[in-house]
């Protein structure tokens, strides 16, 4: 592959006289609706509530665990409904046709193995009532129609088309996310 990929820095190919893309990053800051502030903070009522319920020595474990809960909501409501419905489906609370479990993504610094364990100690961290928390979350993701978020992206890349730009590229962490703002860019 050496030998057939060349890496340029943008200063290098500028000195070669070759096209270098324009570059314009764009930092947006995104108001989020009432129902999705509530829904933020009832996340993290309930991540708080979890490590609060955890014995010190699950500690630990619980806030991987919820931690991956926080990353996911900040990524988009769609990745986290399709965690929360993972761990339901994992306690027994629904069915695989009722869940997706595309949240392997989120696990990249440890081993799935490690994960898993962890997963395991959590599960046995303390009562919380996590299932009919869990099922309230996923009422509230259902309740909020299309997010702030993707709302804003599609205003943002009409934008960029109506400044001449071309083409865009869009960041996310998580397939999931990828995947809904694909559907619903495609929709619109």
């Amino acid at each position: 592959l050496r030998r057939r990929m060349v890496r340029n820095t943008r200063a290098l190919l500028g000195q070669y006289h070759l096209p270098v893309p324009i570059r314009d990053p764009r930092e947006v800051v995104v108001d989020m609706s009432p129902a999705e502030r509530a829904l933020y903070t009832a996340v993290e009522d309930f991540i708080g509530d979890a490590y609060r319920a955890a014995s010190p020595e699950k500690r630990s474990a619980v806030g991987f665990v919820m931690t991956v809960y926080r990353r996911r909501l900040a990524s988009s409501f769609e990745a986290l409904k399709r965690t929360l419905n993972g761990r339901l489906l994992r306690t027994g609370g629904i069915t695989e046709e009722d869940a997706s479990l595309d949240e392997i993504s989120d696990r990249e610094e440890m081993s799935g193995e490690d994960v898993a364990q962890l997963v395991a100690e959590a599960s046995e961290a303390g009562p919380i009532n996590e299932r009919e928390r869990i099922n309230d979350l996923l009422r509230r993701i259902a309740q909020l129609g299309t997010d702030s978020k993707a709302r804003r992206l599609k205003v943002e890349l009409d934008a960029c088309l109506a400044d001449g730009f071309d083409s865009m590229i869009v960041f996310t962490q998580y397939t999931d996310t990828m995947e809904y703002l694909r559907d619903y860019l495609a929709d619109q």
